[in-house]
C-alpha cells in the first residue's frame, strides 16, 4: 500500500512538472514574439520609441553625443543619451534619446528609447562615443538645464 501511495504522488508530481513546463513554453512563445516594425530604431535594435532632443545651430562638426544628466555636478545621475554623426557646424540635429542603465557596470549604454519627464542638463560632446569613453573627458558644451515634457524638445546652441 505504501509503494502505491508513492507512486501516485510521483505521478502526480510528473504530470504537475509536465503541466508548468508546458506553461512555461507557451508564456515565452507569447511574450518573446514581437513582430511590432514600430518597436525598432533605425538600426533594428532596440525600441526607437524615445524622445527626441534637437539642438538648433549646433557649434561642433563631426561626431556629436548629447548626454543628459538630473544635475550639473559631478556625482548626479546620468540618465540618456544620443549620437549623431556627420554632424555641420552651424546646423539643427535631432538625436534619439536611448536610456542609461547605470545599474549595467559592463555595458550602460542601452538601446531602449528614453522616455523621461523633468528639467535635465545636457552636455555635449564633440566626440565618437569610443572616444568618449576611453578618454572620460569633460563636456565640450553644458546647455542650460531644459525641461522635457513633450516627444521632442528643441533647444538653441545659444
Amino acid at each position: 500500500m505504501i509503494v502505491k501511495v508513492k507512486e501516485k504522488a510521483m505521478t502526480n508530481k510528473k504530470f504537475w512538472l509536465g503541466m508548468l513546463v508546458f506553461v512555461l513554453a507557451f508564456g515565452i512563445a507569447v511574450v518573446g514574439c514581437d513582430n511590432d516594425p514600430s518597436n525598432e530604431n533605425e538600426n533594428g535594435n532596440g525600441t526607437g520609441n524615445g524622445k527626441k532632443l534637437t539642438i538648433n545651430g549646433i557649434g561642433f562638426s563631426g561626431n556629436v553625443i548629447v548626454i543628459l544628466s538630473n544635475g550639473g555636478g559631478p556625482t548626479d545621475e546620468i540618465v540618456a543619451y544620443g549620437t549623431a554623426s556627420g554632424v555641420t557646424n552651424g546646423g539643427n540635429v535631432t538625436f534619439d534619446l536611448k536610456k542609461i542603465d547605470i545599474s549595467n557596470t559592463q555595458n550602460p549604454l542601452t538601446n531602449d528609447g528614453w522616455n523621461g519627464n523633468g528639467s535635465f542638463h545636457i552636455m555635449v560632446y564633440n566626440k565618437t562615443l569610443q572616444q568618449l569613453i576611453e578618454q572620460q573627458p569633460a563636456p565640450d558644451k553644458i546647455l542650460s538645464p531644459t525641461s522635457f515634457s513633450g516627444e521632442t524638445t528643441t533647444v538653441s546652441w545659444q
